[in-house]
């Protein structure tokens, strides 16, 4: 009996220590429109590239942030939730619900300080005039060829690559133009190898899109063109003698669409 009293005792303290883990501050990051002055709980902070970090006491209340920018002025209220960190607690959290380190704000939020307009977001928002260039490297291919005499072909490989620009023509609009190129190598990274006779096929593509895109909180929504060149290719392999011979059966396709 004793020993179970133990082991009960050394558990409380084990799980009571990873909610100790949780600081009783969190940080915030606010974002702005334009340079100003925040203010929170008696602090003072300006903007650093429309930028300023504030650390707020976890509890259950409402918290108000007030940004200035020359004559304009906004206050806006943000509410507590309970937070991620104290949800995967479980099931420790139990020992100690009542304490404040349960509830977080967001971890960013933006606010408009160039308008008397009072909005309050969640993440950081794109400006008008603002440009990006993103790549992508699709690993993990497989393409599904239909002939005009032959029935579907399809194979699987690796390798791509991708790039595309975003300009935002508007806080909330932003065009984007994307290009990759894929293949069906058999090998995750480039390699040389050598076949040894017999026959297969060989895939790859090229393929793109422009689209009018809009921002609706954590969503986006878009339209637009889209445009494909794919290639199909069978080949036969002769084995008898040193110069193997050769036969390649080409098909290409070229596809335009609306997205």
């Amino acid at each position: 009996m004793r020993t179970i009293f133990v082991l009960l005792m050394c558990g409380s303290l084990l799980l009571t220590s990873c909610v100790s883990l949780i600081e009783p501050y969190q940080k915030v990051n606010v974002y702005t429109s334009r340079p100003s002055v925040i203010s929170y709980d008696g602090i003072t902070v300006n903007t650093k590239k429309n930028k300023a970090k504030l650390s707020i006491v976890r509890e259950n209340s409402l918290v108000t942030i007030t940004t200035t920018a020359d004559t304009l002025s906004n206050t806006v209220v943000v509410k507590p939730k309970v937070s991620l960190e104290w949800r995967l607690s479980f099931p420790e959290n139990l020992l100690d619900k009542d304490s404040p380190k349960k509830y977080g704000y967001p971890s960013a939020v933006y606010i408009r300080a160039d308008t008397a307009d009072k909005r309050i977001g969640y993440y950081p928002r794109h400006k008008k005039g603002d440009l990006y260039l993103h790549l992508s490297v699709p690993e993990a291919n497989t393409f599904l060829f239909k002939h005009r005499d032959e029935l579907y072909s399809s194979t699987a490989g690796f390798i791509g690559l991708g790039a595309g620009l975003d300009y935002y023509y508007a806080d909330r609009n932003f065009i984007s133009l994307t290009v990759a190129t894929i293949t069906d190598f058999m090998l995750p990274f480039p390699a040389p190898y050598d076949r040894i006779g017999g026959e297969y096929d060989r895939m790859w593509a090229m393929y793109g899109g422009l689209t009018n895109n809009h921002r609706k909180g954590r969503f986006t929504f878009g339209y637009g063109l889209s445009f494909g060149n794919y290639h199909w290719q069978h080949v036969v392999l002769d084995t008898v003698g040193i110069n193997r011979a050769r036969t390649v059966t080409d098909r290409k396709h070229t596809a335009l669409g609306f997205l």
